[in-house]
């Protein structure tokens, strides 16, 4: 179970996060928890940086480790585009510096 509030790892039955203070509602059901936090999602974010940075929104205090792996993907991803632009640009300028 992790808290709503900070998304920190409860103790199952716990009403208050101890990091937060956050009132947890407790909810009984038999479903397993779907948090999984798999790479697929980063995966997914790498390919389409902004469905995995509008999942990572949607799901930040739902699903803490899925999210967090939108995120990293989404990163990962933008920050690969910055660097190619960048090494890119600088090979276009310099072939055009010595022609």
């Amino acid at each position: 179970m992790y808290c709503k509030g900070c998304g920190k790892e409860l103790s199952d039955g716990m009403k208050y996060c101890s990091r937060c203070g956050t009132q947890q509602n407790i909810v009984f059901s038999d479903s397993k928890n779907t948090d999984s936090g798999n790479v697929g999602w980063a995966f997914l974010a790498i390919l389409i940086p902004p469905i995995g940075l509008t999942l990572w929104m949607l799901w930040m205090k739902d699903k803490p480790k899925t999210a967090r792996m939108l995120f990293i993907g989404s990163l990962i991803s933008i920050l690969g585009y910055v660097l190619t632009v960048l090494i890119l640009s600088s090979f276009v300028r310099l072939m055009i510096y010595f022609q």
